[in-house]
């Protein structure tokens, strides 16, 4: 899956923070998109090139890798 989406990643930011430029078709991916980023306040969905944020990066390419869910506490 990420394979296939890595050409796309530019549309589906805008989809993302765009409610018109999604296609209708996903509307039911994107409800429960909205639904659950309405969970985190402040949250925003952006464009970073890896080679910006190496940090980033690696935690998104290890969150892909792995099975379990990732997880952070904050003090």
């Amino acid at each position: 899956m990420k394979n296939f989406l890595a050409p796309y990643h530019k549309i589906l930011v805008s989809w993302c923070s765009n409610i018109d430029s999604r296609p209708w078709e996903l509307w039911e991916v994107f409800a429960k998109f909205d639904h659950l980023c309405s969970d985190v306040p402040g949250l925003e969905i952006s464009n970073i090139f890896g080679e910006v944020n190496c940090m980033a990066d690696a935690l998104a390419k290890t969150r892909v890798d792995r099975e379990i869910l990732f997880q952070a506490w904050l003090s």
